[in-house]
C-alpha cells in the first residue's frame, strides 16, 4: 500500500505538470482545440486523422493533442487525490482528505466551465486560483508526512505578503494571458515611450512592477536573512532570476509557448519556496519554536 507522503509528493508533481501543460496549451491557441467535455471531439482518444477536424487552425491534430494530454494529466491528479483522501480517511485525518476532495471537485467543475464558455478570462483566472489553492493544500499534507520537518512555522511576516505579492503577481499574470496582453510592451525591461498607461498596456506594466519587486524582495532575502535561512534565500533569489529571463524571451521572441508555459511553471515553484518555511518544511535542525516564532539555539553535540 502506498505511503501517504509518496502519494502527496505524486499529487504535487502531476499538480505541477498539470499546470505547466496548460499554460502551454493556452499559449499554442489549443485552449479550445477539444470543444466538448469530457470528450474530445466525440472521442474518449481524439482521432489522429486530421481530416476528422474542422479546417480551422486550433484544430490541427498536434493542437488537439496538446489540449488532451492536458485532461489525460488532469485525470490522473483526480485518481491521485483519491487515493491520497481514501489513505488519509484510513489515519483519521478527515479534515485535510474532505479539503482536497472539496478543492478537486471545484477544479473539475472549473475546467468544465471553462471550456464550455471558450476561455473567458474569468474562468481562466479562477481556474488558476483553485489551481494553487488545491497545490498549498497538497504541500500542507505532503509536509505533514515529512519525518524530519519540525511541522511549525518559520517564516515571518515578511514571508506572508511576499508570498501575497507572488501569488498576486501570478493572477495579473493569467489576466494578461488571458486577454491577450501579453504583447502590449513590445521592449523590455521598460514599455516603449509614450504608450498611454491604461488598458493592456496597464496591465503589462503592472505585471512587471509586481515582477521586479518580487526581485528586490529575493535579493534582501539573501542579504538580510539571518545565516540558517540564507540557502532558502539564494533558492528563491536564483527562481526569480529564472523567471525574469522567462519573462523576457516570452516578450523579446513574440511569446513562444514553451517558454509560456516554463514561466507558468517556475512562478508556482516561487509560490512553492516560499510557502515552504510557512509550513516548517526542512527548517533548520537548531530552530526552537516559542509560541509559534522562530528561536535560533545551538544544539550541543
Amino acid at each position: 500500500m502506498p505511503r501517504v507522503g509518496l502519494l502527496a509528493a505524486l499529487a504535487l508533481v502531476l499538480t505541477w505538470l498539470l499546470m505547466v501543460v496548460g499554460a502551454t496549451t493556452r499559449a499554442e491557441g489549443a485552449g479550445l482545440s477539444c470543444p466538448d467535455w469530457p470528450l474530445c471531439h466525440g472521442h474518449v482518444v481524439p482521432p489522429v486523422d486530421r481530416a476528422m477536424y474542422p479546417e480551422a487552425p486550433r484544430y490541427a491534430v498536434h493542437r488537439v493533442y496538446l489540449e488532451f494530454s492536458h485532461r489525460v494529466l488532469a485525470a490522473c491528479v483526480a485518481a491521485t487525490t483519491l487515493v491520497l483522501a481514501w489513505r488519509l480517511r484510513q489515519r483519521r485525518r478527515t479534515r485535510r482528505a474532505a479539503l482536497l476532495l472539496g478543492l478537486l471537485a471545484a477544479q473539475v467543475m472549473m475546467g468544465a466551465v471553462t471550456v464550455l464558455a471558450g476561455n473567458a478570462p474569468w474562468t481562466v483566472i479562477i481556474h488558476l486560483a483553485l489551481a494553487l489553492s488545491y497545490l498549498s493544500a497538497v504541500a500542507a499534507t505532503l509536509v505533514q508526512e515529512l519525518p524530519l520537518s519540525p511541522h511549525a512555522p518559520v517564516g515571518s511576516v515578511r514571508d506572508v505578503l511576499l508570498l501575497a505579492l507572488v501569488d498576486v503577481q501570478l493572477l495579473i499574470g493569467v489576466v494578461v494571458s488571458a486577454h491577450g496582453y501579453g504583447l502590449a510592451c513590445l521592449d523590455f525591461p521598460l514599455c516603449e515611450p509614450g504608450l498611454p498607461l491604461a488598458g493592456a498596456v496597464a496591465w503589462q506594466v503592472a505585471h512587471r512592477v509586481a515582477g521586479f519587486s518580487i526581485l528586490a524582495a529575493a535579493v534582501m532575502a539573501v542579504v538580510f536573512r539571518p545565516l540558517h535561512f540564507r540557502r532558502h534565500g539564494a533558492l528563491l533569489l536564483a527562481l526569480v532570476l529564472i523567471q525574469v529571463a522567462l519573462g523576457a524571451v516570452n516578450v523579446l521572441w513574440r511569446l513562444p509557448p514553451l517558454a509560456s508555459g516554463a514561466h507558468l511553471g517556475v512562478a508556482v515553484l516561487i509560490h512553492l519556496a516560499l510557502l515552504r518555511p510557512l509550513l516548517g518544511w526542512g527548517a533548520p535542525r537548531d530552530v526552537v519554536h516559542t509560541r509559534g516564532l522562530p528561536v535560533h539555539t545551538r544544539v550541543s553535540a
